[in-house]
């Protein structure tokens, strides 16, 4: 079933340049089709990519935004990230076996998406790319993230855990107070497998841009960009998920 998408097909899909029926197709073909689901997070990885890598180059100072971007409508940005949330809840639904529960899906994604040479290793290593500032998103990626802690401690598996916050999703590494802020520290004084990271470029970028001289939480490091920290994580066997 696989070889019957077309890369610009789940382009399309990522994208989100298809309409609900042609989704729900998208989606059942996933569902059935483990090799088409991972050609899927294959393209989703490239787009990421690409996108940290614009992201990580400062546009000249006589640069201007175009005026199209500027009077974007505020109705669009919210059905882009629904999109997104939709997306994202999906594929953590993909992947189910017989010990599947509502609270695994994270480490489910990861085995489905692992990178070759992180199969026969002795340890899970997942880095989650944190882009939003949306507090239910991130409730819901910490929520994950604690299950998924917990469980590996409870069975005496070895995982470890990466948390990057990139642009808007430094809200998480801010140490001015948001409830996913102060639950993201809980986390961190119980589980020493729990790395937190924050990308330097996207901080300086908000002193710039807002003026705002960002305050870490503790034990959160500050990495040179996002895009170079993925492509290190990537070589060094982690499972890159992008929230």
């Amino acid at each position: 079933m696989s070889n019957d998408f077309s890369d610009e097909r789940l382009n399309a899909f990522i994208d989100n340049e298809m309409d609900l029926a042609e989704k729900q197709r998208v989606f059942e073909a996933f569902r059935q089709d483990e090799a088409l689901r991972k050609r899927a997070c294959e393209l989703q990885k490239t787009h990421d990519l690409i996108k940290l890598t614009y992201q990580s180059v400062n546009p000249p100072t006589s640069y201007q935004t175009p005026l199209r971007s500027q009077a974007r409508p505020w109705f669009l940005s919210n059905m882009v990230a629904a999109t997104i949330l939709v997306v994202v809840s999906s594929l953590l639904g993909w992947f189910g076996h017989q010990a599947l529960t509502p609270n695994s899906s994270l480490l489910d994604l990861a085995r489905a998406v692992q990178p070759p040479q992180a199969v026969n290793s002795g340890a899970r290593k997942i880095m989650l790319h944190v882009s939003t500032s949306d507090e239910y998103r991130l409730n819901i990626m910490l929520e994950e993230t604690e299950h998924l802690l917990k469980a590996s401690r409870k069975n005496g598996e070895k995982v470890f855990v990466e948390i990057l916050a990139n642009g808007p999703g430094l809200k998480i590494v801010d140490n001015i107070g948001s409830a996913p802020a102060r639950r993201l520290q809980k986390l961190q004084t119980r589980y020493d497998n729990l790395y937190v990271t924050a990308c330097a470029q996207a901080i300086e970028r908000l002193r710039i841009t807002k003026g705002i001289k960002l305050d870490l939480i503790p034990n959160a490091s500050v990495v040179r960009s996002s895009l170079s920290e993925v492509l290190k994580r990537q070589r060094e066997g982690w499972t890159y998920i992008r929230i």
